[in-house]
């Protein structure tokens, strides 16, 4: 197999499994009771910059098919399935809070279960992490560089904080403190000498 069979299969399969993906859970997500929604345009200019980014990737990695790496795109791909992965278990701890949007539903709590125990944002973190495997997968590197961290990463951290100020605001106290206790994108290394303590005590 050429890359650049490898790489026209990628986009049309893996891909086109996750933008139907997207579809089905904003429809699924949709169906549900809604609640107020912030910041409504954010999920569509990420959605936007996305769809550029991957276009960027592809010319760029199937245009330079002499300097391909199959050990830097066998990362990549290692790294977005695990991406993809990591967000499937994230909407699902979420259950019915989880949304596309920035949005507040009835009943509406901090969700410290599953992967939400060991940071607040894993679905951005997973965003972040599959932007990363898609540069990687297609060799584009100029294209993660300049699209994927320079665009899309602060995009992410613009709806971080968007979506945290929602929070503290409908939430208050019970968001600050578990803000204090768990790491935005990754846990905190307090969490790590915990479990280190528990196994030497054990």
């Amino acid at each position: 197999m050429t890359s650049r069979t490898f790489l026209l299969a990628f986009v049309v399969i893996g891909l086109g499994f996750r933008m139907a993906r997207l579809v089905f859970v904003i429809r699924n997500s949709k169906s549900r009771d809604t609640g107020r929604v912030t910041a409504r345009p954010i999920f569509w200019i990420m959605t936007m910059t996305y769809l550029i980014y991957i276009a960027f990737c592809s010319h760029e990695g199937l245009g330079h098919g002499h300097r391909f790496s199959w050990g830097v795109s066998g990362l990549g791909l290692f790294l977005y399935a695990g991406a993809l992965s990591l967000r499937e278990l994230a909407m699902r701890d979420l259950g019915r809070f989880f949304s596309p949007d920035i949005e507040i539903r009835q009943g509406h709590r901090v969700v410290r279960e599953g992967l939400y125990r060991h940071m607040r944002h894993p679905l951005l973190a997973c965003m972040g992490l599959e932007i990363l495997g898609l540069g990687l997968v297609f060799n584009a590197y100029l294209s993660l560089l300049w699209v994927g961290l320079g665009f899309y990463l602060p995009l992410i951290l613009i709806r971080k904080t968007l979506e945290e100020r929602t929070l503290l605001e409908v939430l208050g106290e019970s968001y600050k403190q578990y803000q204090r206790e768990v790491g935005a994108f990754w846990p905190h290394l307090s969490g790590f000498s915990n479990i280190k303590r528990g196994v030497r005590h054990g």
